[in-house]
């Protein structure tokens, strides 16, 4: 199995676009598996023991939602495996250098889309969502994310990585 990655700034539709890899019977795509633990992630976090053995501080996804999504696999016919985090572009390089041949597909969303997306959020009295993750912090976390984008393919990975457009 290869490791796959999915990234992109954060309400640019990678989790939508993880749902619909993982329709994919060759393809597992974990939701924010490792979400705080970004720079620690190697091929060895990527098998299904280890995917289903929470421990402290790594996610705050629920077990149930990746215990229903291996239940759907069948280990012998996947070739690609992976973590999906937006946050996953502050880290490619790590991610490159510890997942020898891992590939990597970001998700680019309109920059006012994703910051009405934030500001929405940020409104929304009954969503979790911090409120100062709002318009201005959307343009910001948008610009950032294309800008380490950006580098990370000028930089030798472009034949890695694949942009696809929400």
């Amino acid at each position: 199995m290869k490791p796959l990655f999915v990234a992109g700034c954060q309400r640019s539709g990678t989790t939508a676009f993880t749902d619909y890899l993982n329709q994919h019977p060759e393809v597992l795509v974990c939701r924010e598996r490792y979400k705080y633990v970004p720079t620690e992630v190697t091929v060895k976090h990527l098998t299904f023991d280890r995917i289903l053995d929470y421990r402290e501080g790594e996610t705050n996804v629920p077990r149930e939602y990746h215990v229903e999504l291996l239940e759907s696999k069948d280990p012998a016919r996947l070739r690609w495996i992976g973590d999906k985090n937006p946050g996953y572009f502050r880290h490619y390089e790590s991610l490159q250098e510890y997942n020898p041949g891992a590939r990597f597909i970001v998700l680019y969303r309109p920059v006012e889309e994703v910051a009405e997306s934030f500001e929405a959020r940020a409104r929304d009295a009954g969503d979790l969502w911090p409120g100062h993750l709002n318009f201005e912090k959307g343009v910001q976390r948008w610009n950032l994310a294309l800008e380490r984008t950006r580098d990370f393919i000028e930089n030798g990975a472009g034949s890695r990585t694949l942009v696809v457009g929400y």
